[in-house]
């Protein structure tokens, strides 16, 4: 009498921590407990932005190192790399096979924003990038691009603006 079984005979779940996800979390973790301290030093209101956000993300960042550690086994379908698509998912292999045109790219569009930054400030900076961004890059439609240029844009605001208090850096322009 055989049962059948939905994982391949020679394959057993393993447990596979993704050695990038791990590194990237406790460096992310690390970063965010290091600004935490340093906020702590701060006036209250100076600090209060800073240490609700780096909080925030040292929570974030446990949580996900806890999922990270703690998920269960998945069988390894693959265990000899036969699936090109599954492998192409892997944050290792897109690091490792990205060519020089799509690093240029990427690099091209963090300057951009950094430079339009500088330029207009982030109130405009921001919707307009995104915009540009979803559009030419991601491919996105008008109204997507446009919807979450505005949610980003009033994000933006209301929290510097209306509910902090904070100034902003102003563009070369304002």
């Amino acid at each position: 009498m055989s049962t059948s079984s939905s994982t391949p005979p020679n394959s057993s779940p393993t447990r596979r921590v993704a050695l990038a996800d791990l590194l990237l979390t406790v460096g992310m973790l690390a970063i965010f407990v290091i600004a935490f301290l340093t906020a702590l030093d701060w006036s209250f209101n100076t600090g209060v932005f800073p240490l609700l956000i780096t909080g925030l993300g040292i929570a974030l960042a446990v949580l996900h190192l806890v999922v990270l550690l703690v998920r269960r086994p998945v069988p390894d379908l693959h265990p000899h790399g036969e699936d090109e698509e599954v492998e192409a998912m892997d944050v290792e292999y897109a690091f490792e096979h990205a060519g020089r045109a799509m690093w240029a790219r990427t690099l091209a569009w963090v300057f951009s924003f950094f430079l339009l930054l500088y330029v207009a400030g982030i109130f405009i900076a921001a919707p307009v990038f995104t915009i540009a961004y979803l559009r030419l890059s991601a491919k996105a439609s008008w109204l997507l691009s446009v919807v979450y240029a505005v949610v980003i844009g009033l994000a933006l605001y209301a929290s510097f603006v209306v509910f902090l208090g904070l100034p902003t850096p102003p563009g070369l322009f304002q």
